[in-house]
């Protein structure tokens, strides 16, 4: 793995727990995930705290509760407040096209003068993504980013991501192993410290009880040693052929016989 930046001792005090030697990975998405009450949104703000104070990465975070961090008047100026040094300043054009182009893809063009705590949960959740997003960080921290998002949403933060993940490090907390699977291939369990591994191997070790019959196959092939990839139940064609895979070589396995 390659580290971007490397953080050190990343001490977690309400949940109990440190982690030493810790580095940021470099660009891609990556995936944490743990129990409730495990550390990992403060976790996340730690990860903040160190950036400010060691002049690190430039770090955006949405967090958990996107209202905590939507203090402007208008989702217009919630989106241009950290680039105006006075209400008096004229924005140049081509940070103004970027706020508009980015309210466009979130779609929220349409509530520019409106207050962000008369939005919606899911367009909340939007607005602060977009909000973030306009900063450009180089390390984004996103703590269960799904909270509120319809379909349509939940496949355009999946699209972002892919976009953000070329140039910059992607942290997702999460409890959806479905979409960490999907998105994340690697990544840490997070409880009373942090176990590093494969987003599949961590679903098949700390993962909940099966919540499909496709899942709980899954789980059934691995606990029987079957040489199928940990992740690949989350995509119907990929499961097919992993199992043809199988009755192709069952003679092999006596276990699927």
């Amino acid at each position: 793995m390659d580290m971007a930046w490397q953080v050190g001792t990343v001490t977690v005090p309400h949940a109990g727990w440190q982690v030493a030697n810790w580095a940021i990975p470099g660009p891609g998405v990556w995936g944490l995930s743990g129990p409730n009450g495990s550390g990992k949104s403060q976790f996340l703000s730690q990860l903040v705290a160190w950036g400010n104070k060691s002049h690190g990465p430039r770090i955006g975070l949405v967090m958990q509760n996107p209202r905590l961090q939507l203090t402007e008047a208008t989702v217009w100026d919630q989106m241009v407040w950290p680039f105006r040094k006075s209400w008096r300043q004229n924005l140049s054009s081509v940070l103004v096209a970027k706020a508009e182009q980015l309210l466009v893809d979130w779609h929220l063009e349409d509530y520019r003068t409106a207050a962000p705590f008369e939005l919606s949960g899911g367009m909340q959740r939007r607005l602060a993504l977009a909000s973030m997003e306009i900063l450009s960080p180089e390390v984004y921290l996103l703590d269960e980013p799904l909270e509120g998002l319809d379909h349509e949403h939940r496949l355009l933060l999946g699209t972002k991501l892919g976009e953000w993940a070329n140039t910059a490090t992607v942290l997702v907390a999460s409890h959806s192993w479905r979409w960490l699977l999907v998105h994340a291939e690697w990544g840490w369990w997070c409880d009373r410290g942090l176990s590093w591994g494969t987003m599949g191997e961590l679903w098949y070790r700390h993962g909940p009880p099966p919540e499909s019959s496709l899942e709980a196959l899954w789980r059934r092939l691995l606990d029987n040693g079957a040489p199928v990839a940990p992740a690949a139940w989350v995509n119907s064609d990929q499961a097919r052929s992993e199992v043809i895979r199988l009755c192709k070589n069952r003679a092999e396995m006596p276990f699927i016989r």
